[in-house]
């Protein structure tokens, strides 16, 4: 299917789920998956929806997180309880107002230490959260809770205020890994933020190791959608390069917590 279906399935879904406030989307996905661009097209085909990444939650700035938390303990380098806290209030805006969110600044690397936030949200009756870390699904964070004994109190300021406000709905975005690679390369080269590909190869097996084998990928195996995207051939880099293939999970989806005891949690944080 194209992105118009998915789009259009989607809508479709998030609309089985009861209530009828606001409707929040989570897509996770490895690196270089084509997240954000997905992202802002369903936020498009919705309308009346705003964007929020994870990336826009990275504390410190590039080399800070390099030296201090890159293939260490990666779930560190965000502030999901700040993630969690503007979704509530975006939730909660009435006519007339706005909500100021970071934004993650590709030159400097810097999202959430900003002194100023310029991205404004109004009301809206879409919320699209996009990111590598599945940060809005409760049992993942209960878990993971449960495995660092000693980030306790870390996870339990926003898991506190996260009941009540899960997600609709949580996509994943399968994306082969050399698919992933080549895109981080075309990135990463031209804006200069890497030297060359041989720096791209070596930070994304790094990433691999550390961040997306325990934490992303598990995510295909519980999220309610799972959106695989298969390359095209002959397209311009321009156009959408994926052709999508849709999956289900109901029996074994991330609502179940009987789905984490037959499958044991792994983690390096």
């Amino acid at each position: 299917m194209d992105r118009n279906a998915l789009c259009e399935e989607i809508k479709r879904r998030v609309h089985t789920r009861s209530g009828s406030g606001v409707k929040v989307i989570n897509i996770v996905g490895g690196a270089a998956s084509g997240k954000t661009t997905l992202a802002n097209f369903l936020a498009n085909y919705l309308g009346n929806a705003c964007t929020l990444s994870t990336d826009d939650y990275l504390v410190g700035d590039r080399t800070y997180r390099r030296e201090n938390f890159e293939g260490k303990a990666p779930l560190l380098k965000y502030d999901p309880k700040k993630l969690i806290e503007d979704i509530i209030a975006i939730k909660e805006l009435k006519a007339g107002e706005i909500h100021k969110v970071p934004t993650y600044n590709e030159e400097t690397g810097v999202a959430i230490v900003a002194e100023t936030y310029t991205k404004e949200i109004t009301p809206v009756k879409y919320i699209i959260v996009e990111g590598d870390f599945p940060f809005l699904v409760e049992p993942f964070l209960e878990k993971l809770k449960e495995a660092t004994p000693d980030l306790s109190d870390y996870f339990d300021a926003f898991l506190q205020i996260l009941k009540g406000n899960l997600p609709d709905i949580v996509a994943y975005l399968d994306v082969a890994d050399d698919n992933r690679k080549n895109n981080r390369k075309m990135r990463d080269v031209r804006n200069g933020r890497e030297v060359d590909d041989g720096a791209v190869d070596k930070s994304f097996e790094l990433r691999q190791r550390t961040q997306h084998y325990p934490y992303t990928a598990p995510v295909k195996g519980y999220a309610d959608i799972v959106i695989t995207a298969d390359m095209k051939k002959g397209v311009a880099k321009d156009d959408d390069m994926y052709e999508y293939t849709m999956s289900f999970n109901h029996a074994n989806d991330w609502r179940n917590r009987n789905y984490y005891k037959n499958n044991p949690f792994e983690h390096n944080i």
